[in-house]
């Protein structure tokens, strides 16, 4: 076995993939797709849902799909927020 599918071989507990990765849910909430948005949420319930999403994207994480852990993880952060605020927007129009 190559370093390469020895790296692709290794499980990362999920608890260890949440905590080394906190850093993509402030990533999101001041990238522009989540900035684009009208602003309809506080940005403490939009951490919770970056928070909720990174927690799912550590669960649901394999790694011998062949995408790194952050860009995949931030993929789903960004998203969730995303539906969060199109959802909150449509209900208060």
């Amino acid at each position: 076995m190559n370093m390469k599918q020895e790296k692709q071989n290794t499980v990362i507990p999920s608890h260890l993939l949440v905590l080394t990765n906190l850093d993509l849910i402030e990533m999101a909430v001041v990238g522009d797709k989540v900035q684009s948005l009208p602003q309809t949420i506080e940005q403490k319930h939009l951490l919770h849902i970056g928070y909720e999403a990174l927690c799912k994207a550590a669960e649901g994480y394999k790694a011998a799909a062949g995408v790194a852990f952050e860009v995949y993880a931030y993929a789903r952060i960004e998203n969730a927020m995303v539906a969060a605020l199109k959802q909150c927007h449509m209900a208060s129009a």
